[in-house]
């Protein structure tokens, strides 16, 4: 039998002794793959990565890391529409069970102008360019916290999140739709509100 194992962090230790494992035996040792992002080694430039969406290097960006949910039509058509209204550059994550053409025509409707990102291998050097992630409970959160961007999360039903970013302060939770566009808006342009995100998504991570 197995002498010592491995996990992510506290929580994942926390699980694995409540399943019976012996905690004697039990090392936090993180994700290797976080590693190159803790460091951000390996990211390309910014010009690079504007060049692949056509974008202007003073645009600002949002991240939206997508999830297959009943609402997501809700979800981001709310997203698209405040940041249209604020003069952002929304790119799509996509979740890789998600279909592009179904944001494709909700764009097509409202005469908005769609980005996706279509190579993995560039998101997180997107995300470290943007100005904050937006998702519903896509572990995409978590690298972002890494990289030391905010995030906000959707949650337009009567469900708990599923995932407790917003719950532990770790990310801004927004329930109504109508509170999205001035939700991103300080995000952006209140430095507090960025530097109370990174305190508890540094205590979050660990």
């Amino acid at each position: 039998s197995s002498t010592k194992f491995a996990c992510w962090g506290k929580t994942s230790k926390e699980a694995l002794i409540g399943y019976g494992g012996d905690e004697k035996k039990i090392i936090v040792t993180g994700c290797p793959r976080y590693d190159s992002l803790i460091k951000k080694h390996g990211f390309k430039l910014k010009d690079d990565i504007y060049k692949i969406f056509d974008l202007n290097n003073d645009d600002k960006v949002v991240v939206y890391a997508t999830n297959v949910m009943p609402e997501q039509e809700l979800m981001f058509t709310a997203l698209a529409k405040a940041c249209n209204e604020l003069n952002l550059k929304l790119i799509l994550a996509l979740h890789p069970a998600d279909k592009e053409e179904f944001y494709q025509n909700i764009c097509s409707k409202n005469n908005w102008k769609l980005f996706v990102n279509r190579d993995f291998a560039n998101l997180f050097s997107l995300i470290n360019y943007s100005e904050l992630l937006v998702t519903k409970a896509s572990t995409v959160a978590i690298e972002a916290m890494i990289i030391d961007k905010p995030i906000i999360t959707m949650n337009f039903t009567t469900a708990p999140d599923r995932l407790p970013f917003a719950k532990m302060g770790a990310a801004i939770g927004v329930y109504k739709p109508d509170d999205l566009k001035n939700a991103i808006s300080e995000v952006i342009n209140k430095e507090e509100i960025r530097n109370k995100l990174k305190k508890k998504a540094e205590e979050f991570l660990k």
